[in-house]
């Protein structure tokens, strides 16, 4: 039971290392066509090794790290109100899908729009 918390954590761990962090796309970004593109660079994403290590930290070990070490329940709060207002802007204009996407500047494209503009 103990280690049932850290199973996902572990296992997000694992694939995200294992694919984003070597370099190839996700199930989810090959299966729709999504291309991770960094708009500081204007350059695919995962040709850029050390933002492809920081997302992998801080889409698995930033959660955890924010739940397990937050004491005051007012930041508690704003934290969970932040991920569906990121959500609601990301439905509204197809932009960062979350907080960290948003954070490292990385949008989706569709494949053919990144092989035509980038």
């Amino acid at each position: 039971m103990k280690l049932e918390e850290w199973l996902p954590v572990v296992v997000d761990l694992l694939y995200y290392t294992l694919q984003t962090g070597r370099g190839r796309l996700t199930l989810g970004e090959a299966y729709s066509n999504l291309v991770p593109v960094d708009l500081d660079s204007r350059d695919y994403f995962l040709n850029n090794r050390i933002k492809r290590i920081l997302w992998v930290v801080m889409t698995v070990l930033v959660p955890l790290t924010v739940k397990k070490g937050i004491k005051s329940e007012m930041l508690k709060r704003v934290l969970e109100i932040l991920e569906p207002l990121n959500s609601i802007f990301f439905y509204y204009s197809g932009k960062y899908p979350s907080i960290i996407n948003r954070f490292l500047s990385i949008r989706y494209v569709r494949r053919l729009v990144f092989k035509i503009f980038f």
